[in-house]
This record gives C-alpha cells, structure tokens and sequence, in this order.
C-alpha cells in the first residue's frame, strides 16, 4: 500500500510541474457548450404540434441556460477563455487602479 501511495504522490507531483496552459482545453470546452446550446435553442424554434421534442428542447434550454449562454461560456476571438478569464490567463497585462 505505501508503495502505491508513493507512486500516486510523485506521478501526481510530476503532473503538476508540466504546468500545461488551461486555455486551449478551456476553449474546445467553452465552443463546445455555445454548439450545444445554439442546437438546443434551435430546436426549441420549431412548432411543437409538428415536433413534440421542442416542448422539451424549451424546458431544457430554460433549465442549462436561464440567462442564455453567461460570458464565461462565450470565447472571443481575443482572450478563448473569455472576457472575464482573460485577466486570469498567463502573462496577462492587468491596468493599473
């Protein structure tokens, strides 16, 4: 067992030094979600008495996206992790208060 717990803490304390940037994965995640979202909201559009799906499409796209998709969920072509993520991104230039 104490062999294991070993291995576990230095492949865990190996994994931490990569310091890999969040940003790309981040992104995929972020377009991801807009896609789904945007499917979703679409479907919603249709007639229901023609597509009794989109009754639940509706319910679905009020439970996952209240307020629609939030900054956080939106990439921009400046900063992928978002408007408010980008002060937190490496190397970020933050303005003087």
């Amino acid at each position: 067992m104490r062999k294991a717990v070993v291995a576990l803490q230095q492949n865990w304390a190996a994994r931490d030094a990569k310091k890999e940037d969040p940003r790309p994965i981040d992104n995929r995640l972020d377009v991801g979600w807009g896609a789904f979202h945007d499917r979703l909201a679409a479907y919603s559009k249709l007639p229901v008495d023609q597509y009794p799906k989109a009754k639940r499409a509706q319910e679905l796209v009020a439970l996952l996206f209240p307020e629609g998709l939030t900054e956080r969920q939106k990439p921009t072509e400046r900063h992928p992790l978002g408007r408010d993520r980008a002060a937190e991104a490496p190397g970020a230039v933050h303005p003087r208060r």
